[in-house]
């Protein structure tokens, strides 16, 4: 099951607002791609979530 069929799963239980917030609150949630993929389906920014690292300070 990739993330999308769980976040599918998670839509028909839960509010895409409930899931957003969440999302954006939780410590538990980490990793760029995991982080970028949900940014991009919820439509916020990757920057909203506690353990989102920004590389462009380092280039």
């Amino acid at each position: 099951m990739d993330n999308n069929e769980y976040l599918d799963n998670l839509e028909a239980i839960y509010s895409i607002d409930e899931i957003k917030s969440f999302a954006i609150n939780s410590n538990e949630i980490f990793g760029n791609e995991i982080i970028e993929h949900l940014a991009k389906r919820y439509h916020f920014s990757p920057f909203d979530f506690k353990k989102y690292i920004d590389f462009s300070q380092y280039a």
